[in-house]
């Protein structure tokens, strides 16, 4: 008599309990496609239909409720968490911003000094290697072609502009810095801040170049004023109704 085969493991345990998350699924899976069943594109001819979307729009309402509802609880220890730990670095973060900011005001002073002496350096060599330039022109327009003494000179004189240029290159490179080993140098770094002195001539300017932009914005401001019954001059007020 053949042996009935021995249960597998875990047969005595119940039914497996389902996460929020997958309840949640099961649900809005459910009524959506039960959704595609009443909205297949045809239009609403009756109050039976009508009464039967307005119940799965409720469904749905609820469902994501009861989902987001359970986001939310699953999500709060993480949330909890995010916030001790932000609270708990940001006096730290604002005090190393703070004495990082001293830093470089302190050191501004001496790099514009620096950088004050390195670009009167480069003016120096653009004027040497100016001068040496000439010299070299004037040598060339001036020497014999069969004179092989004064033909070396002006070569020499034409080498020495060269090396000049070379010199002037390197000066233009060379900004002022402060490195302490550790990281990147600080340097000057040139920043541009627009400040509006005239603001009629600045919208007529992007009414002209940036007309898109402006309009858009507009339209957020008429946008508030209309939720608000505000009237707008210019403006044309449409109502719609939708849904809710």
């Amino acid at each position: 008599m053949p042996h009935d085969e021995a249960p597998g493991i875990g047969h005595n345990q119940g039914p497996v309990e389902l996460t929020p998350f997958e309840k949640a699924t099961n649900v809005i899976d459910g009524l959506y496609t039960e959704a595609e069943g009443w909205l297949d594109g045809e239009p609403i001819d009756n109050q039976g239909v009508a009464d039967g979307v307005s119940e799965l729009l409720n469904l749905l309402r609820d469902a994501k409720k009861r989902a987001d509802d359970a986001r939310k609880t699953e999500a709060k220890p993480f949330d909890d968490g995010k916030k001790e730990v932000q609270a708990r670095y940001k006096p730290l973060l604002e005090k190393a911003d703070r004495a990082a900011d001293v830093c470089k005001k302190a050191l501004v002073p001496w790099l514009q000094k620096l950088e004050e002496e390195k670009r009167a350096k480069e003016a120096a060599a653009r004027e040497e290697a100016e001068r040496l330039r000439k010299e070299a022109e004037e040598a060339i327009a001036m020497a014999d072609p069969d004179n092989l003494a004064a033909r070396a000179d002006a070569e020499s004189r034409i080498n020495d502009a060269k090396e000049a240029e070379k010199v002037v290159a390197r000066a233009a490179k060379d900004k002022a810095g402060a490195s302490g080993g550790v990281g990147r140098a600080v340097t000057l770094r040139t920043f541009y801040r627009g400040e509006i002195t005239d603001a009629t001539a600045v919208a007529k300017h992007y009414w002209l170049t940036n007309r898109a932009e402006v309009v858009a914005f507009f339209q957020t401001l008429v946008d508030a004023d209309v939720r608000a019954n505000r009237p707008v001059p210019g403006v044309t007020v449409h109502t719609e109704k939708k849904a809710a």
